[in-house]
């Protein structure tokens, strides 16, 4: 019987472990213990994530929008297309682009969660237009010559299914080595728990390089 009373508290021993691991994972690693109000505690964050230092232009890739509150968002330098994206430092943690949590936890963070389904769409545009596009695929928010009487709509959000919601807008890609103009217009899906469920292009066009 004792046998059984100590296999049985181990076996919930490992089940808290496990819980406390993923619940660690889905806040993401915790920097608290950095100076995030400064830009070079934020940078020593990253070189600690990373076990190594940052290139020079890297450090620059960097960005605290006024429309994110507690979020900043990061990227690496690319010689051919400047900054790209790599996660955001969320309150006092750290998430990845790469991870499934990504949008849901900084959505949470702006408050999504309450939020009714006008407040979500205003939530979903901001968090696009300064969080996911921060480093590239700049939104165009009127438009100008380029368009040249092809249909524009400004970025908006529309409430879609099972309380998520649906970001598009025109983005204008980085230029990176070419000399041509690239537009695209993007959509964005978000579901339920924040999470994004798909990014796809729904329309494009290039404008060719402007000879003198």
């Amino acid at each position: 019987m004792q046998f059984y009373d100590l296999k049985k508290a181990f076996g919930i021993y490992l089940s808290l472990i496990f819980m406390l691991l993923f619940s660690a994972y889905a806040e993401g690693q915790d920097f608290s213990r950095y100076d995030l109000s400064t830009n070079e505690g934020v940078n020593a964050a990253r070189e600690a994530k990373l076990g190594k230092k940052l290139q020079d232009y890297s450090k620059g890739c960097l960005k605290r929008p006024k429309e994110l509150p507690e979020i900043i968002l990061v990227g690496t330098f690319a010689y051919d297309r400047g900054c790209m994206l790599d996660g955001a430092f969320v309150k006092k943690y750290f998430l990845s682009r790469q991870d499934e949590n990504f949008s849901g936890r900084a959505l949470e963070s702006l408050g999504w969660r309450k939020a009714d389904s006008t407040k979500r769409e205003e939530i979903a545009l901001r968090w696009t237009q300064f969080g996911l596009l921060a480093f590239g695929g700049y939104p165009i928010v009127k438009t100008d010559e380029d368009f040249n009487g092809r249909e524009f709509r400004a970025p908006e959000a529309l409430a879609g299914a099972a309380g998520g919601v649906e970001v598009v807008l025109w983005t204008r890609q980085p230029a990176g080595m070419r000399c041509e103009t690239n537009y695209q217009r993007l959509s964005f899906t978000f579901s339920d728990d924040g999470s994004l469920q798909e990014r796809k292009s729904i329309d494009s066009f290039t404008i060719p390089c402007k000879r003198n």
